[in-house]
């Protein structure tokens, strides 16, 4: 029992002596906020939320895909802060996706972030999409894979016009694990941080 409220006691003690040296503050906004969430609630209420779209892949399969919002402040803010190495920001748009979106009530064996090719990870640093799906892991309790690796530099799909972006990524990617039966039959969460024409996705799964 004296153990118990020990525990409790270093608990409460943390969490008080964290609100004092690095409150809560909206990732917009910047008010400060009395619990720690991305965004407060008049921001979280600018989001605006966005239909769940299929992309096709074969005559058979298809791929459902979810999204937090709309490409506009504030989760714009969180998107591009990938250009300065924003780790935090990468997190908490994970954490955004598990809130806003149903794939926590759904089944998956796997996530795997979308890969950036060696070179512009090496110019950036990290990759946004994977810190957001290791964030996305710890929510889930479901491991986080590199299975795939891209195996050709490419122009960013943002400076490419939309007719063209199909090609633009075009069998960009490869599996990069050996062992890859033990995927075989498992349900796999790719994980993006941007889509505009969905043909960044649609190649990586078909992968």
């Amino acid at each position: 029992m004296r153990i118990t409220r020990l525990v409790d006691y270093f608990f409460w003690l943390k969490k008080y002596i964290l609100l004092i040296i690095a409150p809560p503050v909206c990732s917009y906004c910047k008010i400060f906020l009395s619990d720690r969430t991305v965004f407060c609630m008049p921001c979280k209420q600018k989001i605006t939320p966005l239909v769940s779209v299929v992309i096709p892949l074969t005559k058979k399969h298809h791929m459902q895909v979810f999204t937090v919002g709309e490409y506009k402040d504030p989760l714009k803010k969180l998107i591009l802060s990938k250009g300065w190495s924003d780790y935090i920001s990468s997190h908490e748009l994970g954490q955004l996706m598990y809130e806003l979106t149903p794939i926590k009530h759904m089944a998956f064996d796997y996530i795997v972030p979308i890969p950036l090719h060696w070179t512009r990870y090496a110019w950036r640093g990290y990759n946004q999409a994977h810190e957001m799906a290791l964030a996305l892991s710890g929510q889930l309790n479901i491991p986080c894979i590199n299975l795939l690796k891209r195996v050709r530099a490419t122009p960013l799909q943002s400076s490419v016009a939309h007719t063209d972006r199909t090609q633009n990524v075009k069998q960009v990617f490869a599996v990069a694990i050996k062992d890859i039966e033990r995927f075989k039959n498992k349900r796999i969460l790719l994980v993006d941080d941007l889509m505009t024409t969905g043909a960044t996705l649609q190649s990586a799964a078909k992968t």
